[in-house]
Formats: C-alpha cells, structure tokens, sequence
C-alpha cells in the first residue's frame, strides 16, 4: 500500500520525485493530501487491464477536490486500450499542470492485446506501434522539461543491453539524457 511506501522512505530517508499509484483504493484524497504535508508527490499511473485504464475515466481524477494528485501516463499502455497515437496526445495535455513523468515504451500487438499475452508485446524503443517520434515531438511542442522515464517490461535482450539501446534510441532523437539526483546517504 502506498502508506507502507511513503513510510520506508520515510525511514531510509529517501525522497523520490514522486511514487506511483495504478488503482485509486489507496490513494483516496485524505491519504493523498497526507502524503504532500509529508513531502511526497503521488503520481497516478493507469495500466492496461487495471480498473481504470482509459483516459476517459482519468479525465475526472484531477479536479479541485484532488489536488495532490499527479499524473503519470504511459505511452504502450495507452496505445495497448485502444487510444493509438489520439489517446496518447491527449493524456499529455489532459492534466498538464500535473504532469509529473512520462513512461516511453514501445508495444508490437503480436501477442494480441488479451490479458496473459500483451505483455510479451513491449519492445525496445522503436520496435514497436507506439509513435514513440510523435509523442517526443508533442512533448516538446508542449515544453515538457520533465522526467521522461524509459521503461521495459518484457525484454529479450541483457538487461545492459536494452538499456544501452534505449539510451542510443533517445540520444539519436535528441532527447537528453541525464542521471537523476541521488540523495545524500543519512548522516550517523
């Protein structure tokens, strides 16, 4: 549960950008609110086969009575629902303001989309049907300084080896690469 996250960093003095829920039960707006007087960024993360999964049901997530709640869309899982590359632009812009990270990851439907195959979909960077060049170009007509987080959840390749190729994949489209800020260890 979130409040267990928030807790550990809590006690191994860690302080993310942000953590990430996928199912609003542990996040309600009390725990959310917590959360911020505590320091903590709660980013809303939908995946695919999860209760909320389209970006029509997020849409109502960021209001005033919510305020804390940031938003953290994902490239593949938004194409995997059905949205191509409409549903992916839009969820850039739905809760702007909130827009805390992006996950950029690839997706080739030929597992299909059922619930115990899709997964086997996600591809390297470029592989994929996600218009991954389209979304970099719509992130910065819009701006966006954030993070911008590869992810790969299925991969065929050595880890290091995926990595290297993702970041080749980014740098070869001009999207910077940077190592995040790593907090200072605990002083005894």
């Amino acid at each position: 549960p979130l409040e267990t996250r928030i807790a550990f960093c809590e006690s191994a003095a860690l302080r993310p950008e942000y953590l990430y829920v996928d199912d609003l039960k542990s996040a309600s707006a009390e725990i959310l609110a917590q959360a911020a007087a505590r320091g903590f960024r709660i980013a809303f993360h939908p995946h695919a086969f999860m209760t909320i999964e389209r970006l029509a049901h997020v849409e109502s997530l960021f209001t005033a009575e919510n305020p804390h709640l940031h938003w953290l869309p994902d490239t593949a899982h938004l194409y995997i629902v059905g949205g191509g590359f409409q549903e992916i632009d839009a969820a850039l812009t739905v809760a702007r303001e909130r827009l805390i990270a992006v996950h950029l990851k690839d997706w080739d439907p030929a597992y299909g989309r059922s619930y115990h195959r899709y997964a086997k979909g996600f591809v390297p960077l470029g592989r994929g049907n996600v218009p991954l060049e389209r979304v970099l170009a719509r992130l910065r007509a819009l701006a966006y300084d954030g993070w911008l987080v590869f992810e790969q959840d299925y991969a065929r390749i050595p880890a290091d080896r995926c990595i290297a190729d993702a970041a080749r994949w980014l740098r070869e489209r001009g999207v910077g690469l940077r190592a995040p800020r790593l907090p200072s260890p605990p002083v005894p």
